[in-house]
C-alpha cells in the first residue's frame, strides 16, 4: 500500500468514523415532534458510535432529552459547565434564568447593553477600592477630528 493510499484510509477513517461531532442549532426552523424523532436519532447515534457530541442549542427541552453534560456561555464567558443535573439544579442566577426561560434575572434583553453597564458599575467598584491611578495619557491627535464629526452628525 503505497503513502496516498494509507494517508486516504486514515482520512477516511476519520470522516466516516468521527470521534467528535459538532451540531449548530440542529433543529433549527423544526416543529416540536420533528425535534423529538431528531433527539432520539441523535441519542442513537451517540450510542452506536461513542462519539463525543457538542450540540449548540437554545432549545431547552432539547437539550434535557440529549445532553449528559451541560454549558452556558454569556457575555463570551463559559458561566457553567456540568452534568445535566448539576446545572439543572445549579443555584447559579444566569443559570437559572437560562434554563427556566424567566425574563427576571442578569440576562437582559440587549447583552450588549448590559455588558457596558455592568463596565462601568465594576469599575465603579474598582475606583473605591483601589488607589488613585496615574494621570491620564496624553489626547490622540485626533481626538478633534472625532470630537467635530460627533458634533457635526449630531447637530
Amino acid at each position: 500500500m503505497c503513502c496516498i493510499e494509507m494517508a486516504l484510509d486514515i482520512l477516511l477513517g476519520d470522516i466516516l468514523e468521527p470521534q467528535i461531532l459538532f451540531f449548530d442549532e440542529p433543529d433549527s426552523g423544526l416543529d416540536p415532534v420533528r425535534v423529538a424523532y431528531l433527539d432520539g436519532l441523535i441519542n442513537s447515534v451517540h450510542e452506536e458510535t461513542g462519539a463525543t457530541f457538542f450540540i449548540i442549542s437554545h432549545n431547552i427541552e432539547s437539550v434535557k432529552r440529549t445532553a449528559h453534560y451541560l454549558g452556558l456561555l454569556f457575555r463570551s464567558r463559559l458561566v457553567g459547565f456540568g452534568s445535566k443535573e448539576m446545572m439543572t439544579t445549579s443555584t447559579v442566577p444566569v443559570i437559572e434564568q437560562f434554563l427556566a426561560g424567566r425574563p427576571e434575572g442578569p440576562i437582559g434583553m440587549d447583552e450588549m447593553a448590559d455588558a457596558v453597564g455592568e463596565t462601568l458599575e465594576s469599575k465603579d467598584d474598582d475606583a473605591q477600592r483601589e488607589a488613585p491611578s496615574p494621570s491620564p495619557s496624553p489626547p490622540s491627535p485626533y481626538a478633534d477630528t472625532v470630537s467635530h464629526r460627533v458634533e457635526g452628525a449630531a447637530g
